[in-house]
């Protein structure tokens, strides 16, 4: 395919030096320019035609050119603004993950938490080993 579009090249630029070899006569010839507004005249300076068309056609593919890095600058603005929702997405998805992973951690300590006649039992326990017995003596009460 690149050789084609190579080939098509080649074949476009020998068309145009054809077109312009065989009319040297009119592409050499001298012209000015007129321009008459009513209130405003001016008269280029004599040119030949070919440097008049070549400035036409420059003007053209300026103009053309204009437009499309302005269309592209738009697709890039487009394409930036997406990046950074991507990213932001990207964010909050691994916060969500983590959160998710909290969840299920909180929910697996609360899953492991005694029943409740089991809860009671544990806190008898701990709370009659935690009180003195009756039967011992606290050093300050025997006076």
């Amino acid at each position: 395919m690149k050789k084609l579009k190579y080939l098509f090249w080649l074949i476009f630029i020998a068309f145009f030096a054809l077109l312009v070899y065989q009319n040297l006569e009119f592409f050499s010839a001298k012209n000015a320019l007129h321009i008459d507004l009513g209130f405003y005249q001016y008269s280029t300076p004599m040119l030949t035609n070919g440097a008049i068309i070549a400035g036409f056609v420059g003007i053209g593919v300026f103009v053309v050119l204009v437009f499309y890095f302005a269309s592209r600058y738009g697709v890039y603005r487009a394409n930036k603004t997406i990046k950074e929702l991507r990213n932001d997405l990207n964010e909050r998805s691994t916060a969500l993950n983590g959160l998710k992973e909290e969840m299920a951690s909180i929910r697996s300590d609360a899953n492991a938490v005694p029943a409740p006649s089991e809860q009671t039992e544990q806190t008898e326990q701990t709370e009659a080993a935690a009180a003195p017995s009756e039967t011992e003596v606290s050093p300050t009460s025997q006076v």
